[in-house]
């Protein structure tokens, strides 16, 4: 082994080198090895001892001292280069590791006793084969580095037996392999993700897809609204991550980052190396042009987005081992970018019984909240409202989690709306904005245009179409809707019927508090309102008597915008909010709450001045938008059991048809009146009916209402054949109302009238028809009054434990619905005395297990019960028994008729 006779002293460069994979490679090539060794031996002395000193040579590993830190790193760039082309036999080719550093030591007997020469030795245990790894010192005195070399700075790292982290260099040139994986250092921090103090609740399918998305993308923008959990989702997939990158996972916030020079220096700052000149091209870091395979969770990207578009562009110029996962409102629009909309927790149970996700987020705060208490079984359900109308954002959960520890839900309910209030836009909270603060900061950043939409957006209450949205901007808001989803200040949600446009909560508070600041409240409103009354007047009343059956179900969606114009017209417009309760009475009558539409028809009389006043000084115009509204309050008031305002209400329909000057609106509430009175003129109402009769023509549609309460008085007085006949005879009236179409008055009381006969056939196919078409077209009030009715068909038919589940489940839904028993309320009473009769205790069971029912589930059962002609030995007929005083016959209501 060839020793210099004079070694280096005073600032000495060390270097170590081995083969990467010797012992493999020596079992591999087996003899071959050792020629192998040889060659390697004299490839190194030929290139490292021009300059430098071989103090020793053990197995495939070299020591070799330098007076000079540039002559060795010339001299290890010639050995790699001259071990990287030699012509190796096959795939015997060795890959070699240095390892340099630059240190005051002094030779003692041939030989160095320094801590230096150990850093050297750990440096070069720490690169690959093939790499040249080289301290901080030795780059700091290289001064005549040849302009071909290439340096880049890897990071700060900690070297085993060392205390503190050293920054670490390679060293290669152009012709020389540059990419490989992050030194093999211990203590390596593979991120600096910040913690996570709480679990993260409902984002599991989010985690799943945002993290394939990484796996084939090298840039994804997570985008979404303030508040939803961008920056959460990020940290905690990059987490999952940390181990899939070599080279970590790293964070980096740009809120104070506004030029592209700051950011790259807040990426530079994290990864703990620094901005390398000589790679202005690759972002200024050099690091980046090895290959290293890390990702970048750039967080907070739309401070700056023309500055972050470019530096990012620039970080990923560096090489296929680095990916991006952008965080912000908006997308960057790079080449290649991937953007992910997050949406909000989700609203629907993921299975049956289970509780949906924003609710599992707000139930887990608020037990946090409470000392980890849990929380009580009678505030689930208000828990469920709150997160259904915070929209299941996750910043306005945990806000509202955090205020269950002083309150009960109930009371966080009643005051929800001061959570979603605009705040200051400098209200700062846990280091970052609050829901309301962030939205006003993106508000301010709004081109006009777009300022102006998102304000007009907030009269929506729900979801609507593009059409909804072009027809309140009046005009295309094509370029200013795309800007706002974009800016994820609008949620663009794509179902069956298309793409629909919403604001989440947060976003529409501070939306319509500009609105009302900007001036324009009054013509946005009142064209909302505009639109919503002329929609549902469309759905309520049809374009002809052939216009399809309006299921009421398609009513619902636009109830919350229905409640939002009623709230502007109450103050502004009542007049047209008289139109918008008319619309919206079958709905109220089946599906809503009637108590609630009386609630709205008594405030716009106030508002109009009182229900006197407008009695006696209105004009003929007003009292024709009168005459219907009172006949729809006569309505709504018997559902609820107000019998005086019931008949209050169907006069002065009548004395304002009367003085509206419309006789055709007149003659329709003349017709209709007698069948709202409570005591029933039989013989006036008979003779509009014959009157009819006489012209040879269908039952005129504004005569349904008086033969169906006709014939529902001679049904109870036992006449069924008259009561049949009439019903029969107005099937063409009931068939030309596309709005009651579907709920089959006819077939409902055909049905009765045949259960009155003991006529099961006739009762089965009836009531079945009515009861199909009630579930399918919506009419729930009605439904359940139809599945009493089969259940009285099941006791008749031999059934009556199905009677019983049947009956609770019928109670159990109208009491859900509220308001008074139906006109059939008497004879299903009497049938279930009558059945229960037979098994009271069984009889209670079954009627407690169908009060569990859904309306659905109960329909499903009355469905399924199987027709009479199909049982063994049916007799089409059965002898009805009801319960009467000796001398009197029994009334199938059950009451007693002299």
């Amino acid at each position: 082994m060839p020793i210099r006779s004079v070694l280096p002293t005073g600032l000495v460069t060390f270097l170590f080198t081995d083969i990467e994979g010797s012992t493999r490679l020596a079992h591999r090539l087996g003899d071959a090895y050792h020629d192998l060794l040889g060659t390697h031996r004299t490839l190194l002395r030929r290139t490292l001892t021009d300059h430098g000193a071989e103090l020793f040579t053990e197995g495939d590993s070299f020591f070799v001292v330098f007076g000079r830190a540039d002559h060795a790193i010339v001299s290890t760039l010639a050995a790699q280069r001259a071990l990287l082309t030699h012509p190796w036999p096959g795939a015997g080719q060795p890959r070699v590791r240095m390892g340099l550093h630059t240190g005051w030591a002094r030779p003692r007997g041939g030989e160095y006793a320094s801590p230096e020469v150990h850093r050297a030795a750990r440096i070069a245990a720490a690169g690959h084969g093939g790499q040249t790894l080289c301290s901080g010192e030795t780059i700091r005195h290289a001064h005549g580095i040849p302009a071909a070399a290439r340096v880049t700075d890897l990071g700060l790292h900690q070297l085993r037996g060392f205390d503190g982290r050293s920054r670490l260099y390679q060293v290669d040139a152009e012709d020389l392999p540059g990419r490989f994986p992050r030194p093999r250092t211990c203590g390596v921090v593979r991120h600096n993700l910040p913690a996570e103090l709480s679990p993260l609740i409902g984002r599991e399918q989010d985690r799943r897809e945002l993290t394939g998305a990484l796996a084939q993308h090298r840039l994804v923008t997570l985008t979404g609204p303030a508040g939803v959990g961008k920056s959460r989702l990020a940290v905690s997939v990059g987490g999952g991550l940390s181990e899939r990158f070599a080279d970590g996972v790293w964070h980096v916030d740009l809120a104070q980052a506004t030029t592209a020079g700051a950011i790259v220096a807040s990426v530079a700052a994290a990864l703990g190396v620094r901005i390398d000149p000589h790679h202005a091209d690759r972002g200024g870091l050099g690091f980046l042009a090895t290959g290293a395979e890390l990702l970048l969770v750039l967080d907070t990207c739309d401070v700056a987005p023309a500055a972050a578009r470019a530096a990012i562009a620039g970080l990923l110029a560096s090489g296929g081992g680095l990916r991006v996962l952008a965080v912000g409102r908006s997308p960057l629009g790079l080449p290649g970018e991937c953007v992910w909309r997050l949406a909000p927790l989700s609203l629907v149970p993921a299975r049956h019984g289970a509780r949906d996700d924003a609710t599992r987020l707000l139930l887990a705060r608020a037990e946090t909240a409470r000392g980890g208490r849990p929380v009580d079984g009678s505030e689930l359900a208000a828990l469920g409202t709150i997160a259904a109308r915070l929209d299941g954002l996750p910043q306005a959960l945990e806000l509202a989690g955090s205020a269950l520890g002083a309150t009960t839900a109930h009371e966080l309910g009643d005051r929800l709306d001061s959570l979603l209030a605009p705040s200051p836009p400098d209200d700062v909270g846990g280091g970052r904005l609050t829901t309301a603060a962030s939205v006003a900061w993106s508000y301010r950043r709004l081109p006009a245009s777009q300022a102006r939409l998102l304000r007009w957006l907030a009269v929506f209450a729900a979801p609507v179409s593009l059409d909804r949205v072009r027809w309140l901007a009046q005009g295309e808001p094509g370029a200013a809707l795309a800007g706002l989803v974009d800016a994820s200040l609008v949620q663009l949600e794509q179902g069956a019927d298309g793409a629909s446009y919403r604001l989440l909560s947060p976003i529409r508070a501070y939306a319509a508090a500009a609105l009302a600041a900007s001036g324009e409240e009054a013509a946005a409103r009142d064209r909302h309102a505009a639109w919503i009354c002329g929609e549902l007047e469309r759905m309520a009343h049809g374009t002809s008597s052939r216009s399809p059956a309006v299921p009421l179900q398609s009513f619902d969606p636009l109830v919350p915008d229905a409640r939002a114009a009623l709230r502007w017209c109450a103050v502004r417009a009542r007049w047209r909010g008289l139109r918008i309760v008319r619309a919206l009475g079958v709905w109220s009558l089946e599906r809503g709450d009637a108590a609630e539409a009386r609630r709205w028809l008594c405030e716009l009389y106030d508002g109009l001045g009182g229900v006197h006043r407008l009695a006696d000084g209105a004009s003929r115009t007003e009292l024709a938008a009168l005459s219907p509204a009172f006949m729809l309050h006569s309505q709504l008031a018997a559902v609820g059991g107000a019998q005086i305002a019931r008949a209050v209400f169907a006069g002065r329909a009548v004395l304002a048809g009367a003085a509206s000057g419309d006789p055709t609106l007149s003659a329709r509430v003349r017709l209709w009146a007698p069948a709202a009175a409570e005591h029933l003129d039989e013989a006036a109402c008979q003779v509009l009916l014959d009157r009819a009769d006489s012209q040879d023509r269908p039952l005129p549609v504004e005569l349904l209402p008086v033969a169906s309460r006709l014939a529902e008085r001679r049904w109870r007085r036992g006449d069924l054949d008259a009561a049949a006949a009439l019903m029969a005879a107005a099937r063409p009236a009931e068939a030309a109302q596309p709005l009651t179409r579907g709920r089959r008055d006819v077939d409902m009381l055909l049905g009765v009238v045949a259960l009155g006969r003991g006529d099961l056939v006739a009762a089965h196919d009836h009531l079945k028809a009515a009861l199909r078409s009630r579930v399918a077209f919506g009419f729930r009030r009605a439904a359940c009054e139809t599945i009493a009715a089969v259940a009285v068909r099941c006791a008749l038919g031999g059934e009556p434990l199905r009677a019983a589940r049947l009956l609770g489940a019928a109670a159990a839904g109208l009491a859900d619905l509220g308001g008074v028993p139906g006109p059939f309320a008497g004879f299903v009473a009497c049938q279930q005395a009558a059945a229960r009769a037979v098994a009271p205790d069984d009889f209670d069971a079954a009627f407690a297990q169908g009060s569990t029912w859904s309306l659905m589930e109960a329909a499903d059962v009355a469905l399924a019960v199987e027709h009479p002609d199909l049982a063994l030995g049916y007799a089409r007929f059965v002898e009805m028994t009801l319960p009467g005083p000796q001398g009197q016959r029994a009334d199938p209501s059950g009451a007693s008729v002299a």
